[in-house]
């Protein structure tokens, strides 16, 4: 398949791919795959920063992310935004929130996403791995919305928040 994804890993992104910054917009590396650790994400969060991870393909958890810090109504939303599927392998957890309340937002599908950078391939969706976890403080978005590709579902696994919207 081809690039524009990002992972969440726990080693650093090896050859080919971008450094693990955030944030990672569907503009800034287009074409490129980028790893992000948990601890990236979860020192941001915990400092009350907003975190944007977009991709033009897939986003997928593969490690644990858990920020518990106490910023609650700051800008401390974890917000994944795919141009086709979002694949949650580890746990997420997130106790702070952005000003509206949002801890996690996660969309796939996303319309915003450079559909010349998107994959073909199978339909958009959000899928929880057995045993996962999504969890926030606050409000818990997942949906998936009319981009580029065939929009499919959401596969849930355990999601809590102040409130859940799918």
């Amino acid at each position: 398949e081809g690039f524009g994804r990002i992972a969440v890993i726990s080693s650093v992104l090896g050859a080919g791919g971008a450094a693990g910054g955030i944030p990672q917009l569907f503009g800034a590396d287009p074409t490129g795959d980028v790893t992000v650790t948990p601890a990236t994400i979860e020192g941001a969060l915990n400092l009350g920063t907003r975190v944007i991870l977009q991709a033009n393909n897939d986003i997928t958890v593969n490690r644990p992310i858990s920020a518990t810090g106490n910023n609650v109504f700051s800008d401390a939303a974890l917000v994944l935004q795919a141009g086709r599927s979002v694949l949650i392998n580890a746990s997420i957890t997130n106790t702070n929130s952005d000003a509206s309340g949002v801890s996690v937002s996660i969309t796939a599908n996303d319309p915003a996403a450079i559909a010349a950078q998107r994959d073909p391939g199978p339909r958009a969706e959000i899928r929880m791995a057995p045993g996962t976890t999504v969890a926030g403080g606050g409000v818990v978005v997942m949906q998936v919305l009319d981009g580029a590709g065939t929009a499919g579902g959401i596969t849930l696994g355990s999601v809590s928040g102040f409130n859940v919207d799918v």
